[in-house]
Parts: C-alpha cells; structure tokens; sequence
C-alpha cells in the first residue's frame, strides 16, 4: 500500500443477501436449503466497495428480473442495478462494474489500489489505467478482507432492523394475517432502499476499525466500541416479532444476522 492515501485503498466484495427472511427457521422457503449451492429465490447478490476512511461507492445489487414489478425503471435508483437468471456476480457483471470504476478515478485523476478476493468471477488480466487490482492470499478472506470483519454484518444488521420493523407495523395494522403472508410484501425495491439506507448509517469508524483489524493502518486513533452499531435494538425487535409469528424454533440474532453468510454470490 506505499505511496497511497487512505481514502485511495479501496475493499470491493460481494455478499448474497435473504431480502424477506423473518427470525424463524419456519418461515424460509420450504425445500431450498442453501448450503453445497443451492439458491433461494427471495434472494439478491449486493456488491459493496468502501475505502480506508469509509467512503462507500454506488453498491451493485443484481437480482433475477431486468425491471421488477415493483420499479417502473431501474435508471434513477440509489444502486446500480443488474440482474442474471441466478442472480449471482459474474465476470461481465464485475468487468461492467470495475471499468465504470476506473473511468470515475481517472476522471478525478486519481490513483488507487483496490483489493479483492479470489473468486472466479473476478478475472486477473485487466488492464487498467488509474486502479491497481491487489488479490489477497488464498484462503485468508475472513481474516484479511475489512469487509469481511463486520462491515458486511454491521449493513445486514441495519438491514434486518429495517425489515422488522416493516413486518411488525404491518402486523399491527393487519392483525388477521401472518407474519410469513406479510414478509412476501417485501419487494425488491424495498430491499434495494434498505440496502442503501443501511450502507449510509455505518460510521467511518467502524470502517476504520475493520481495516485495522486486517492490518491496514490508517490515522492512529485508539480503537473503541462506542461506534459499533448495537445489537440490543436488534434483540428487543426480534423477540416482539417472534410473540407475533407462529414458531417451532426460536433463532438467536447471531444466527439471524448469518443466516445468509455462506450463500453462493458468483
């Protein structure tokens, strides 16, 4: 990283995300169990990019459908949207994504690193004039990818807020239907605006303090958890979601907040 700034250290990955997924194991759909590959339809693929100081580029969201029922156009959305059959990050999809990105830094005449994983949909032969692609080592990811250290759970956290609170008011307003019936109105659009709200809310701190952990120091400021977002907001609106939904097993917010960890995304 010699020779360049903080806010020139980029992070880009990518994370499968259960738009509609309510804090019961009863309520996932039926048959699609995730793990060894298999896809959930109620799902979508989010690609984020964040520098040292927590500045967010435009996130990435692909789904399955070009236009969505609930958009009347995909041009003026707070992502950029794309879509494929499966709804997963492909090398098209990333090479679209990472000449845009270059074109930006060469037109602010800007030099910069941007460090990614080793995943098959992201090509090593690019030849780019303002972003230097830096492959971390294999099998390291979870130890040293910043968005892998709880910038990804600090959105999805914020994101899952969101949504049950959404189901919950609903529920208020309409006692006579379920909670399962309700979490189908989430839509896409919905999602994508939970999406960006969330990625706004996370604090250039806690930014700062995912980079460290994997290593990357930035200004010298001592670490904290005052900045972390709470887990106890979280806590309080599952268990008044879960006396409204009909149960068999009860998740604990940890395994909420990972229920869509080891998804396939590209």
């Amino acid at each position: 990283m010699k020779g360049y700034e903080p806010r020139d250290i980029y992070n880009m990955d990518e994370t499968g995300l259960f738009y509609r997924t309510l804090p019961d194991r009863t309520l996932s759909i039926k048959g699609d169990e995730c793990k060894g590959g298999k896809k959930s339809k109620d799902r979508i693929t989010v690609s984020l990019c964040v520098n040292m100081v927590g500045d967010f580029e435009k996130p990435l969201v692909i789904g399955r459908a070009a236009v969505p029922r609930c958009m009347k156009n995909v041009k003026h959305l707070p992502v950029t949207w794309r879509y494929n059959r499966k709804a997963w990050m492909t090398t098209e999809l990333f090479k679209e994504w990472i000449t845009d990105f270059n074109k930006k830094m060469r037109k602010a005449r800007r030099q910069v690193v941007l460090l990614l994983d080793n995943a098959p949909s992201h090509p090593k032969d690019l030849n780019l004039s303002n972003v230097k692609l830096v492959f971390l080592p294999a099998n390291t990811t979870s130890r040293l990818q910043p968005l892998d250290q709880g910038i990804i759970q600090a959105i999805k956290q914020l994101y899952r807020k969101k949504l049950l609170r959404s189901v919950i008011s609903k529920i208020d307003d309409n006692e006579q239907s379920s909670a399962s019936s309700l979490s189908k109105s989430v839509n896409v659009l919905d999602a994508i605006l939970w999406v960006s709200s969330a990625m706004n809310e996370v604090s250039g701190q806690t930014v700062q303090k995912c980079f460290l952990r994997c290593g990357f120091a930035a200004t010298p400021e001592e670490e904290s958890d005052d900045d972390d977002i709470p887990i106890a907001e979280l806590v309080k609106l599952m268990k008044n979601a879960q006396k409204k939904i009909t149960t068999c097993s009860e998740m604990t917010p940890e395994e909420f907040l990972k229920i869509d960890e080891d998804i396939p995304t590209c």
